[in-house]
C-alpha cells in the first residue's frame, strides 16, 4: 500500500474538506460581511437533533489485515439535544448531548484465489457525546444565515462489540502481527471457519469508558415561524485519544496486532429550535428571529 493510500484511509478526504472549511470560512464571512454596530443582543435557544454520519475506524492493523476489506458505514445519531447562548447576533457557545453510534463493517475474504466473501465483521460502538462548540454566524439575513462551529467533544461509551459472522465456510489466514485471528486449526496452517457461526473480538470492556474528539462544522439556519427556527449541518469529528482500554490494548499486544484505534465520522444533522431572545436594544424587525 502507497503512502498516498494509507494517508486517504486513515484521514478520509471529506473529512479533511469539511474541516478546513470550518477553519476558513468564518474568516471569509466575517470579512465580506462585517459586523452591524447594533449586534450586540444576547439570547439561548433550545433544540432537539437527530442525524446520520459516515464511519471509519482509524487503525492501520484492522485496514490492512488480509482477512478483511472494509466497505463504507453508516450509522445513526437518532437523537439530540441542543442549548445555545449568542453573546450577540455573531458568536456564542452551544452545548449537546447526542447519542452517536461509531464503527466499522468489514467484509471477511477466504484465503483463495477467488476470495470469496465469508461474511461480515461489526465493529459497534455507542457513545452518548457531549460537544462543547464555539459558533460563529455569518451574514445579516433576518430569515437565513449561515453558521460554523468546532471545539471539543466528550464521549461517553454506551455498549462496543466486535463481533465476526461467517455466512459460509471457509478458510482464513493466520499471520503472526497481520490478523487478529490468530487459531490455526488445519493442517495447512489456516484457520477453518463454519457456516452459520461467529466469533467475539472486542466486548465493552475492551473500550474506553470517556474519549475526547476534535469537532467541526458547518451549516445553515432558516427561520420557521415566530422564534421557531431549523437547522441543517454537516458536522465532522476525529477521536483525539485511543479508542480502546487497558484491557483491550493488552489483549492485542500479545500477538503483536497492536495499533492505535480512532473513530472518524463525518455527516448530517438536522434540528428544531426555539430561540430566546433579550429585549435588550434594537428594534424588533431587525432582529434575525
Amino acid at each position: 500500500m502507497n503512502s498516498f493510500s494509507l494517508i486517504s484511509r486513515r484521514w478520509p478526504a471529506p473529512l479533511l474538506a469539511v474541516g478546513m472549511a470550518a477553519l476558513l470560512l468564518p474568516a471569509t464571512a466575517s470579512a465580506q460581511f462585517g459586523t452591524r454596530p447594533d449586534a450586540t443582543r444576547p439570547s439561548a435557544h433550545l433544540g432537539i437533533t437527530t442525524g446520520v454520519a459516515a464511519t471509519w475506524l482509524v487503525d492501520n492493523r484492522l485496514l490492512e489485515d488480509p482477512n478483511y476489506l472494509d466497505v463504507q458505514t453508516y450509522r445513526r445519531a437518532p437523537i439530540g439535544i441542543t442549548f445555545g447562548y449568542h453573546f450577540n447576533d455573531r458568536n456564542g457557545v452551544q452545548v449537546e448531548a447526542v447519542k452517536t453510534m461509531q464503527g466499522a463493517d468489514f467484509q471477511i475474504r477466504a484465503n483463495d484465489d477467488d476470495e470469496t466473501r465469508l461474511g461480515t465483521k461489526n465493529v459497534r460502538l455507542t457513545y452518548w457525546s457531549v460537544p462543547v462548540l464555539f459558533k460563529y454566524t455569518s451574514g445579516a439575513a433576518r430569515r437565513t444565515r449561515f453558521e460554523f462551529h468546532g471545539g471539543p467533544q466528550f464521549n461517553f461509551l454506551s455498549s462496543a462489540s466486535d463481533i465476526n459472522r461467517y455466512d459460509r465456510a471457509g478458510l482464513l489466514r493466520v499471520v503472526q502481527g497481520k490478523t487478529d485471528i490468530t487459531e490455526i486449526n488445519t493442517r495447512n496452517s489456516g484457520h477453518l471457519v463454519k457456516a452459520g457461526t461467529q466469533a467475539q473480538f472486542g466486548q465493552q470492556n475492551d473500550y474506553r469508558n470517556t474519549t475526547f474528539s476534535a469537532v467541526f462544522g458547518m451549516g445553515v439556519e432558516v427561520k420557521i415561524v415566530g422564534p421557531l427556527y431549523a437547522s441543517a449541518l454537516v458536522r465532522g469529528s476525529i477521536t483525539v485519544n485511543e479508542l480502546r482500554s487497558d484491557i483491550g490494548t493488552e489483549r492485542v499486544k500479545k500477538f503483536g496486532y497492536e495499533a492505535k484505534r480512532q473513530s472518524a465520522l463525518l455527516g448530517g444533522q438536522i434540528g428544531l429550535h426555539w430561540q430566546f431572545i433579550s429585549p435588550e436594544e434594537g428594534h424588533p424587525k431587525d432582529r434575525p428571529y
